[in-house]
């Protein structure tokens, strides 16, 4: 979990990514996971994301508490 808050921190203070595109680059890393959890290759102990855990929806939820309304044109325009 300490990887994850590091790498988040690294994005947004030194790669200067904006929330949305933090939360896709965590999102892919828990694909991963969950894929080498299937193929046995990860312990689902050791599984990094989830309650009282790092989640990804705790950076949407952040994006979407700052530009509800910018959130909800995107949608509606694509």
């Amino acid at each position: 979990m300490r990887f994850l808050e590091n790498f988040e921190s690294w994005l947004r203070n030194e790669k200067k990514l904006k929330d949305t595109s933090i939360s896709v680059k965590i999102g892919n890393i828990q694909r991963v996971v969950n894929l080498d959890i299937a193929y046995k290759f990860f312990k689902q102990e050791n599984y990094p994301f989830g309650v009282k855990k790092y989640s990804v929806n705790k950076l949407l939820f952040r994006l979407l508490s700052k530009h509800p309304f910018k959130i909800c044109f995107t949608f509606y325009i694509t």
